[in-house]
């Protein structure tokens, strides 16, 4: 059996993990522009995590093996990504056929017939957000974990082809200019599908990975420079994403490209500050039960829009009066990570277990259970 590729918990990102899962449920949950931005930037900062932690991942056994085993890499992520996603397919599957349109028409989706045709096969194959079905709520939100199974596809046979010293930069320089392009043709021919679109909504990902290719080796200039600034860099980034958020373009094709690319930047800025400094946010959020929350997030992000439609059953049944918003987004809160428990322990955390005694663990951290919050090693 093969060692594992070790690498250092910080639990500082699964607290990020953690504040990211809370701003698409209260984005969901609550009504508003500012709602759908702070949702929005959520799955930014995501993508932002997903892309730095994964090039991080490939440019360790890089350096210490010499080469990127492709096929490790995508037997850790089918460990980790498959099973919960594909139960939250079955789970949608089970319900639409017990409860047929009353299902699908409570998430303003389509009838069922189409549910279990085209909705399902396209979000079952990856491609769901490239394809224009409609799909009940519950299973809409999985065009984000479309992109970044593409991402996978796409990335890293392309790192480990790369004979490059910083074999980073290329690929993702391209991928920057190709989404920059495609974002502007889209947002200048109205496209409706601008959003979803892999190459468009690629920034995070990308500037993701240049991050973990700038801050590489314990010698990293950059790295060193992060660790030094991290409390005025958690400051810059909370101050520049706040007004990305309150302040946005007027919907011109430039705008777009600009919006895009702001809320990728400062996503991105925020995971730099998580994940090498040690900034008063970064502390905050490392604390164990914030941390171990975060452990809890993917599962919770599948399931979220269940909690989201519960709570908005309830508060329309019973009358909450001027806190019905408060009380709703709690209530989605709420029940979003009770469902996300029940599928970790049933459906992650199994699968976890096989892929650490395969020897394809990517943490030096054990599978986290509720009575015994993961602990950062030192």
């Amino acid at each position: 059996m093969r060692a594992p590729l070790q690498t250092v918990y910080v639990p500082a990102l699964d607290g990020l993990r953690l504040a990211c899962c809370l701003a698409v449920v209260v984005g969901h949950s609550a009504w508003g522009p500012i709602a759908g931005r702070v949702a929005s930037f959520g799955v930014d900062v995501f993508f932002a995590l997903s892309g730095y932690l994964i090039t991080s991942l490939l440019l360790r056994e890089r350096a210490r093996r010499g080469r990127a085993d492709l096929r490790a890499f995508y037997l850790r992520r089918a460990l980790r990504i498959l099973p919960a996603y594909y139960a939250s397919l079955a789970a949608a599957f089970l319900l639409t056929w017990a409860f047929g349109p009353a299902f699908t028409r409570s998430f303003h989706g389509p009838d069922d017939a189409r549910f279990f045709t085209t909705t399902l096969a396209s979000y079952a194959t990856f491609v769901g957000n490239w394809t224009d079905a409609p799909v009940p709520s519950a299973l809409a939100v999985l065009w984000s974990v479309c992109i970044e199974e593409q991402f996978y596809v796409l990335f890293p046979p392309t790192f480990a082809r790369s004979t490059r010293r910083f074999p980073v930069v290329l690929p993702a320089l391209v991928g920057l200019g190709l989404a920059w392009t495609v974002r502007v043709y889209l947002a200048a021919t109205l496209a409706p599908d601008l959003y979803r679109n892999t190459f468009a909504h690629a920034d995070g990902l990308l500037l993701g990975a240049l991050l973990a290719q700038a801050t590489a080796g314990e010698a990293s200039p950059a790295r060193a420079w992060i660790a030094r600034n991290a409390g005025a860099l958690e400051l810059v980034a909370c101050v520049a994403s706040a007004l990305a958020l309150a302040f946005r373009g007027s919907g011109s094709p430039l705008s777009y490209w600009e919006s895009f690319l702001v809320s990728a930047i400062c996503a991105t800025t925020i995971v730099a500050a998580m994940a090498l400094g040690h900034g008063p946010i970064a502390r905050l959020l490392g604390r164990k039960p914030l941390a171990w929350a975060g452990t809890l997030t993917y599962a919770g992000y599948l399931v979220h829009m269940y909690g989201v439609g519960a709570a908005f059953g309830i508060v329309y049944r019973v009358h909450f009066g001027a806190a019905e918003g408060a009380v709703r987004t709690a209530l989605a809160i709420v029940v979003t990570f009770a469902l996300a428990y029940v599928a970790h322990v049933a459906v992650e955390r199994p699968f976890l277990r096989i892929k650490a005694k395969l020897g394809r663990d990517e943490t030096v951290r054990p599978v986290p259970a509720l009575s015994a919050p993961a602990a950062a090693p030192r």
